[in-house]
């Protein structure tokens, strides 16, 4: 069940901008950050950021370098370190959020993207590694490491009510049709029974 308390507090009438990751540099939150800068100042200032996950004394510097970028681009009240969070409480997160964005660089299989799906939340991720095959049609995948492309992904995916939800959709069907544990059971004893 959503943590009611964490949707008590977000749930203000702003577009959520979601992002689920630890905060470390190879998932290139100063990239989010400005693109979300570009999408808050120049499209939509009833909007708010939020940066799920922990934070490591390993990246201490790098986490005290995102804060100096949101004091640079006046973002000091639209975007909020959660840190690490319940299950419950990042529960709420997806279902109060307009758009789920990962600008990872270096990403696996990645599984908020396969949770913001099981949410019905759109994606938009960069192409890099594995994100492309795990999005699939459920979201907007930029080739261009661009922050105002990715500004504009983020603006029309809020924006179009119509998109927000047929992308949703479409990532709940993906979820469902390949990342269900009964779909991956399936799949794991066919690919033994070929073994024979």
């Amino acid at each position: 069940d959503a943590d009611l308390d964490t949707l008590d507090q977000y749930r203000d009438g702003r577009a959520i901008v979601l992002s689920v990751s630890r905060v470390a540099p190879h998932k290139c939150h100063e990239d989010l950050i400005e693109a979300f800068a570009v999408y808050h100042h120049d499209h939509n200032q009833n909007s708010r950021l939020l940066i799920v996950g922990r934070e490591e004394e390993a990246f201490a510097e790098y986490s005290n370098e995102l804060r100096e970028l949101l004091k640079f681009f006046l973002l000091d009240e639209a975007v909020t370190f959660t840190g690490e969070i319940s299950d419950s409480a990042l529960r709420a997160c997806y279902l109060l959020a307009s758009v789920f964005v990962s600008p990872s660089k270096h990403e696996g299989f990645c599984l908020p993207l396969v949770e913001a799906m099981a949410a019905k939340v759109p994606i938009v991720s960069y192409d890099s590694a594995a994100l492309p095959e795990t999005v699939g049609a459920a979201g907007i995948v930029l080739k261009d490491r661009d922050a105002e492309l990715l500004a504009e992904s983020i603006n029309l995916l809020v924006k179009d009510d119509a998109m927000n939800v047929q992308l949703g959709i479409e990532g709940r069907r993906r979820y469902e049709r390949h990342f269900t544990t009964s779909s991956i059971e399936t799949k794991f004893l066919r690919a033994l029974s070929n073994l024979n």
